[in-house]
Order: structure tokens, then C-alpha cells, then sequence
């Protein structure tokens, strides 16, 4: 907030651009807070949700971008990929003696996924570059982007970049809707899309290496193995069950899958991130 009076935020909203739906993500309905509503609600809250901004200060707000279940756009078929327009936030506001005001964003586009692959240091792949801090950004889908940029090099088989994206991760793997938050020590089934962007079948194991998980540690076998995966974009999915061994945001990481036949091992950067909470009686 630039200006040079204060004002107060009526709206905020995110137009989505065709094919695609806009959630505001707001405090979970079960966290331990008590209503704007109630008699016994405190002074700090009421004026922190009043969308009130005084000059110098800032308000964060958080959308959840997801593909419109009745679209027949291209997103639908392709997922939301790196370079698409997502839509454009807008919000308006009042001022002290009532003049309206509206503004809206430019476009926001969809950032390419870029997570830390390291060839020579798997562990480093898993870790997500060894770094404990969480960046809860979502970009568009890995095997999205991958799949991409197979397309890519099989029309032009000149590119042989070697540290391309699709040559470092030939296997993907993705979380199905995973949530978005978690209870501590409560067992939460998350499914997975195990795609093969190579040219031939595979028969692959899912792994997930308990030494490079923090925090949220599979509940149950460390590994599956999985059928033989067509190539060219073959795919399956697995359901494996976690569980949050202590709170904050957190990552799903340690994932490797390996090839049966070949032994070899293709480590995957973390998964997704989720608010883990503790119980009211905690």
C-alpha cells in the first residue's frame, strides 16, 4: 500500500483466465480459532481481518488455481504447463470518506517448475538441494513440463541437451490432489502419477528413502514396485500412505524410482509441501 492515506479492502478476487477455476484459500474451518462473530473474539483479529491498510503496510492473499472440471479448453487435456496465462487478480478498496477504488494485475502466468537436479548428488536431488526452508509456490505440473519438452526434442532429435529436463528425470512422479493440510500423527493415503517419458517399457519400483525424509515419514512398506509402465508417456499410479511426525510446513521428499531391469535410479525432487497442525487437545 503506496498511497498516502489509508484504506480498506473490500474485495479481493482472482479472475481465472478460460478453462481454469479460482479458490481463495482461507483458515482451515478445524484450526483452533474462534470466529469473527463471537462475542469473545479479540480486538487484533477483528482489525487483521477487516482488510484495513494503513500506508507501508502489506496483506498477503492465497488462490488455488485448478482446471474447470467442465472445460473443454486445451488445458483440460494437457494440464496447466509452464507459459500459461492464469488470469489477473483484482481488488478494490474504499477510503475514509467512501471513494471507491479498483485495481486489477497484469496477467499472471504459470512459472516453469524448477526443482534442484543434481546428476552427480541424488541425495541433494531428494533433499531438494539440502535446504530446509519451504517455498509453499506451486508451478505447473513436473510431468507436465517434461513431457513437453520430450515432445519437443522427438520433433527436433538434434537438441541433445543433456541436462535437459526431460534427459534428467526420464520418470516422473506426481501427487494426485495431495492435501493441503495435515493432522499430527494421523495416517493421510495419497495417490501418485508415475509417468514414463523414455522411449521403452520399464518396470519400476517406487521408493521412498526414510534417511532423506523430515518431518513426514511413510507409513507402511518404504517401497512398491509397479507394473511394466508403456513408454512415451505411459503411466499408472499408487497409493501410498504418510504420516506427520512433527508440525509446520513441511515437505514429501526421499522419492526414487528405480528400474528392475537396469538398477538404475532416478531421484525425485520433493513432491509437494503441506501445513501439518497439531489437535485441539495438543
Amino acid at each position: 500500500q503506496e498511497s498516502k492515506q489509508g484504506l480498506t479492502v473490500s474485495s479481493a478476487e482472482f479472475e481465472a483466465a478460460p478453462g481454469l477455476v479460482a479458490e481463495r484459500v482461507l483458515e482451515s474451518p478445524t484450526s483452533n480459532t474462534t470466529p469473527l462473530t463471537s462475542p469473545n473474539a479479540r480486538g487484533l483479529k477483528l482489525y487483521d481481518n477487516c482488510g484495513r491498510l494503513e500506508p507501508g503496510s502489506s496483506r498477503r492473499y492465497i488462490f488455488k488455481i485448478t482446471q474447470s472440471a467442465s472445460s473443454s479448453s486445451s488445458t483440460s487435456t494437457k494440464g496447466i504447463a509452464a507459459g500459461d496465462e492464469l488470469g489477473k487478480a483484482v481488488f478494490t478498496w474504499r477510503k475514509a470518506c467512501g471513494e471507491l477504488g479498483r485495481m486489477a494485475s497484469s496477467p499472471v502466468i504459470c512459472p516453469m517448475v524448477q526443482p534442484y537436479l543434481d546428476p552427480n548428488n541424488p541425495e541433494a536431488t531428494m533433499r531438494g538441494g539440502g535446504s530446509d526452508f519451504v517455498v509453499h509456490v506451486q508451478g505447473s505440473g513436473l510431468s507436465v513440463d517434461v513431457a513437453a519438452m520430450a515432445a519437443a526434442r522427438a520433433a527436433n532429435p538434434s537438441s541433445m541437451d543433456r541436462n535437459a529436463l526431460d534427459m534428467l528425470l526420464p520418470i516422473t512422479v506426481e501427487p494426485i490432489s495431495p492435501p493441503n493440510r495435515m493432522q499430527l500423527g494421523v495416517p493421510y493415503p495419497i495417490r501418485f502419477l508415475i509417468v514414463n517419458h523414455s522411449d521403452r517399457y520399464l518396470t519400476l519400483q517406487l521408493q521412498f528413502r526414510l534417511e532423506h525424509m523430515k518431518g513426514i515419514s511413510v507409513c507402511g512398506p518404504s517401497f512398491k514396485n509397479l507394473e511394466e509402465i508403456a513408454g512415451n508417456g505411459g503411466s499408472t499410479t499408487v497409493e501410498v500412505r504418510f504420516v506427520a511426525l512433527s508440525a509446520g510446513i513441511l515437505q514429501v521428499r526421499g522419492c526414487c524410482v528405480v528400474d528392475l531391469a537396469t538398477g538404475l535410479a532416478v531421484p525425485q525432487p520433493p513432491l509437494f509441501n503441506t501445513f501439518v497442525e497439531t489437535t485441539e487437545d495438543e
